[in-house]
């Protein structure tokens, strides 16, 4: 993709907006796309240019800007707004979050509780059959709605991996780590989850019957905490979740898990149970209770690789 250029973004912005922009400088925190705050007289705005490559047809600008359209439209208020988008020059502009980030250390079993109130009522939605929102949505990005849909994960990720050079002293201890433990464990633990499937009428291949809409990457790693708001309204919340540029239908078992597993997070045991035992009360389904626990270890194995990203040229992934 060309690098779009600052002045670009300015005069791109100011199409957008009916307010002639004061002052655009360029914020941290954006590892692929170029995040902007806008200043005019009166108000701030984000905007945010997004990253494109040729090898992924994801569209990030529209299932972004669509998802907060659609959860805007319907009163949720725990997100930006979003105002305006050019998707030929792939930006698109939102409301200023004043906050800041939240820390592992710093959360609290409300803003636990916060989160599940957060997924719980982009799901409520869906029981609307007026709104339809199953007719907007495509899958998530990576989404699973099988077994096999996990491994065809894993394989593709372990293929760019063993893919790499190894002439470093880190890339050497990378494909050591594969070879000697990641691999021995995941041929032993596959075989296992597969024979768990049985007992409840399901094969490796076998869709799941409900699936939800999910943030993806989403937990307080992707939030602000508001520092000062005059939003009297009843769906006010102190946490603002972001980024949901891979929003979709997915498995609720790999939402949990990458949820509770999230190394952006670092969640202590207790608040790790709390969110577990308590968004399985929301979606009070017996089978995802039993899901969960075969499901849970190939989202680690997931991660694990997710991790080692690193060692992989960004053209691969």
């Amino acid at each position: 993709q060309e690098k779009i250029k600052e002045e670009e973004i300015k005069n791109l912005s100011q199409q957008l907006l009916p307010e002639e922009i004061k002052n655009l400088h360029q914020l941290d925190g954006g590892k692929n796309n170029k995040v902007y705050l806008v200043t005019t007289n009166h108000k701030k705005y984000v905007t945010k240019a997004y990253y494109s490559h040729p090898r992924d047809p994801r569209n990030r600008l529209q299932t972004e800007f669509s998802a907060l359209h659609f959860l805007w439209d319907r009163h949720i208020r725990s997100i930006p707004q979003p105002i305006a988008q050019n998707p030929e020059k792939n930006i698109a502009i939102y409301s200023y979050i004043e906050g800041e980030k939240i820390l592992s250390k710093d959360i609290t079993e409300q803003d636990i509780d916060t989160a599940i109130l957060f997924l719980a009522n982009i799901n409520s939605l869906q029981i609307n059959p007026l709104q339809k929102p199953s007719n907007q949505f495509q899958n998530a990005s990576d989404a699973c709605l099988c077994f096999q849909d996990y491994i065809n994960i894993i394989n593709r990720r372990l293929k760019h991996l063993q893919e790499t050079k190894n002439d470093s002293h880190l890339e050497n201890a990378m494909h050591s780590f594969i070879q000697n433990q990641y691999l021995p464990y995941l041929n032993e633990i596959i075989p296992q989850l597969q024979q768990q499937l049985i007992p409840i009428g399901s094969t490796k291949d076998t869709q799941i019957k409900k699936k939800i809409l999910s943030p993806c990457d989403f937990g307080f790693h992707n939030a602000l905490r508001t520092i000062d708001t005059t939003d009297p309204s009843p769906n006010y919340s102190s946490i603002t979740f972001l980024d949901f540029e891979y929003f979709g239908w997915d498995d609720p078992a790999k939402t949990i898990s990458d949820f509770i597993i999230h190394p952006g997070m670092q969640l202590t045991e207790p608040l790790r149970k709390r969110f577990a035992k308590n968004i399985l009360l929301h979606f009070n389904n017996p089978e995802l209770n039993q899901r969960i626990h075969f499901i849970f270890p190939l989202v680690g194995l997931i991660w694990c690789l997710i991790i080692l990203n690193e060692f992989v040229p960004q053209h691969q992934i």
